[in-house]
C-alpha cells in the first residue's frame, strides 16, 4: 500500500469517527462495530460464492464484492475510533509474509478463508481482551488482528483488480451522506431538505 493510499484511508477514518458520533452518539459500543465487520464479511462471502457458482447473474457480483470490502474497512475504522485507535497504526502494522503475496498465489477460496479467519480471530480475541480484568491491552489486540484482516482484504482487491483505497474512498463518499437520525429507514436525506440546507 502506497503512502498516498494510507493517507486516504487515514483521513476517511478521522471523518468516519465524526460521522459515527453524529449519527449514533458516543454510547455505541465497540462490539457493535465488530458485529458490523462480521456482517460485511458475510456479504463478501455471499458475493464471492455466487460469482464462483455463476448464479444470480442479475446482480453485479464484482460491485457487491467491492462494496463489502469497503464496508468491512469502514466498520473496522468505526471499531478503532471507539477504542481510540488511530487507523494509521492498523495499516502500518506488518503481520506476516501474507502482506507480500501475489494474487496469482492464492485462489478465491483461500482468499475468502483468510478474510473469514481473520474476522473470527478479531472478534474472539478482542472480546477476550475486554473482559472485566483484561490481561492484555484491547487496543494492541485490535491493531494486530485488524491489520491482518486489512491485509487479507487488500489481497481480495488485488485478486479482483481494483484499487483498495480508492474503492473505500468511493464507498465512503456515499456512506458519509447518510443521516440515520433524520431518516432511520435508509439514512437518506430528503432532496428538498438538502436544497434548504444549501440555500440557507
Amino acid at each position: 500500500m502506497t503512502a498516498t493510499q494510507k493517507e486516504i484511508l487515514h483521513l476517511i477514518s478521522l471523518d468516519q469517527g465524526e460521522w459515527q458520533t453524529r449519527n449514533f452518539g458516543d454510547e455505541d459500543h465497540f462490539g457493535w462495530m465488530i458485529a458490523g465487520v462480521n456482517e460485511e464479511v458475510g456479504e463478501l462471502s455471499h458475493a464471492i460464492l455466487k460469482a464462483h457458482q455463476g448464479i444470480r447473474n442479475s446482480a453485479n457480483h464484482l460491485d457487491d464484492i467491492k462494496d463489502a470490502v469497503a464496508d468491512t474497512v469502514i466498520y473496522l475504522m468505526g471499531a478503532g475510533n471507539r477504542l481510540g485507535v488511530d487507523f494509521l497504526k492498523v495499516i502500518n502494522t506488518h503481520i506476516n509474509p501474507r502482506a507480500k503475496y501475489e494474487k496469482r498465489g492464492y485462489d478465491t477460496i483461500q482468499l475468502l478463508s483468510n478474510v473469514s479467519t481473520d474476522a473470527a480471530k478479531l472478534y474472539l480475541s478482542v472480546n477476550m481482551a475486554m473482559t472485566e480484568k483484561p490481561v492484555i491491552d484491547p487496543k494492541e489486540v485490535f491493531i494486530t488482528y485488524a491489520a491482518s484482516l486489512v491485509i487479507s482484504l487488500v489481497a481480495v482487491a488485488e485478486h479482483y483488480e481494483f484499487d483498495f483505497a480508492e474503492n473505500v474512498d468511493k464507498t465512503w463518499m456515499q456512506v458519509s451522506t447518510r443521516d440515520w437520525k433524520e431518516n432511520p429507514i435508509d439514512g437518506t436525506v430528503a432532496t428538498d431538505q438538502v436544497g434548504e440546507d444549501t440555500e440557507g
